[in-house]
């Protein structure tokens, strides 16, 4: 405080004018990063402070730089409380320290506190890391068990999963079952809804699950078997999807496997009754493959 003097004893109350900042760091997919020490600290107090009714010119200074430092929450969030900057133009040093075992370098930053505020701090990448970013629309062989279900219409669906969860989905209405046999089956292409980019890390699986139902519009039969074709070079049943810089096709196998090689043959087949109109989607399997 800048003169203030006492000539005895006095009670004070003192409002202490600090300010919440809330601090959030997360990585460049604006997902949380747990764990990382925020330092904060500055060259000179603030000033002029009101901390009470008679005393209007106090200097103050906060400071986070004592060991052990604090650390983000689960969520990614601390709060630190601030002297707000004044007329001395005082302003922190912020930095967001991230674990030793990350792969996050650090991030060091100016920062002005005015009011109560939110601050988000990005952490780089040091190395960055291996992505699925698109996936192709399943290519996929579907016709009839019998031939006395001709005339009846397919829904289908397909569900594409990273480490057992759900990515993305498509869904194509009301198509042709065709008739039995390959040679009447028809190719039917499943577009997948939009989805960021995730993180693809080695030893990570990528999988595709497919569904049928009997049609919910539609001129359509009571019931109908629908069979899925897959594991040769004509009944080449597929999706496509870029991991890194690499784009792949990945064919259904025999033994629920994706592979990056067509299948050699013989042509497998999975017969599923579609149930009644627009009743629930029934599993033809799931496929999956560790690239």
């Amino acid at each position: 405080m800048l003169g203030y003097s006492l000539i005895e004893d006095t009670l004070q109350e003192i409002t202490v004018p600090a300010k919440k900042v809330d601090i959030h760091v997360q990585n460049e997919n604006g997902e949380p990063i747990e764990g990382v020490k925020i330092s904060a600290f500055s060259y000179n107090g603030a000033a002029p402070l009101t901390i009470s009714p008679t005393i209007t010119n106090a200097i103050g200074i906060a400071l986070y730089d004592h060991i052990p430092l604090p650390t983000t929450d689960s969520s990614g969030n601390f709060g630190a409380w601030l002297f707000p900057e004044g007329s001395s133009n005082q302003y922190y040093v912020l930095s967001a320290i991230p674990p030793s075992d990350s792969n996050y370098n650090s991030v060091t930053q100016d920062l002005h506190v005015l009011s109560d505020q939110s601050e988000v701090i990005i952490l780089p990448y040091i190395i960055p890391p291996i992505q699925l970013s698109t996936l192709e629309p399943a290519q996929i062989w579907v016709g009839l068990k019998n031939s006395d279900d001709v005339g009846t219409r397919f829904d289908l669906l397909a569900e594409a999963y990273v480490n057992g969860d759900l990515l993305t989905s498509g869904q194509l209405n009301n198509v042709w079952g065709g008739s039995s046999g390959f040679n009447n089956a028809k190719l039917n292409t499943i577009s997948f809804g939009p989805f960021s980019p995730v993180d693809f890390p080695e030893e990570s699986t990528l999988g595709i699950k497919l569904y049928v139902r009997n049609a919910c519009q539609g001129p359509t039969h009571n019931s109908g078997t629908a069979r899925l074709w897959f594991n040769d070079a004509a009944a080449n049943s597929h999706i496509g999807a870029t991991i890194e810089d690499d784009t792949n096709d990945y064919f259904l196998r025999d033994g629920f496997i994706l592979s990056t090689l067509v299948g050699s043959g013989p042509k497998k087949k999975i017969d599923v009754a579609a149930g009644t109109p627009c009743s629930p989607f029934k599993t033809f399997g799931t496929w999956t493959i560790t690239p």
